[in-house]
């Protein structure tokens, strides 16, 4: 990105936007057993990503998917992708989100095998700066 700056100016991208970094906390979506649907819960934490998004120029947004111990790690996949989908379809640029799913490798609540727990039915919605490209 090329920038633009004078004495005492925060630097401007010739966009005109202002630069602004941008660190939110992260988001949580959480979801029912066995479903990608978004419930009112999960809209509202999918709202703050675009609440930031209009805010922020500079983001890349991290999505993980995770699933509880009682299903199957291809449910954590398939809620990372729901979750980017969405993103992606209410304005953020598709190649600033990144996917990843760890299954139930990574528990926000530790449960024995088989288990259901919601707070570990979740996409974690991360955002960090985006990579520099040497000019």
């Amino acid at each position: 990105m090329l920038l633009l700056a004078t004495a005492g100016a925060a630097p401007v991208p010739v966009s005109g936007r202002p630069s602004v970094p941008c660190s939110p906390p992260p988001a949580y979506v959480l979801f029912d057993w066995r479903s990608v649907a978004f419930d009112g819960e999960a809209r509202m934490a999918l709202d703050g990503v675009e609440y930031y998004r209009t805010r922020c120029t500079e983001a890349l947004v991290t999505v993980t998917g995770h699933n509880d111990a009682s299903e199957s790690p291809v449910m954590s996949r398939m809620r990372a992708i729901a979750v980017r989908d969405y993103i992606v379809a209410h304005g953020y640029p598709a190649e600033y989100v990144m996917v990843s799913w760890v299954g139930s490798t990574d528990m926000r609540v530790p449960t024995a095998a088989g288990t259901r727990e919601r707070q570990n039915r979740v996409v974690t919605i991360d955002y960090g700066p985006l990579p520099r490209t040497a000019d």
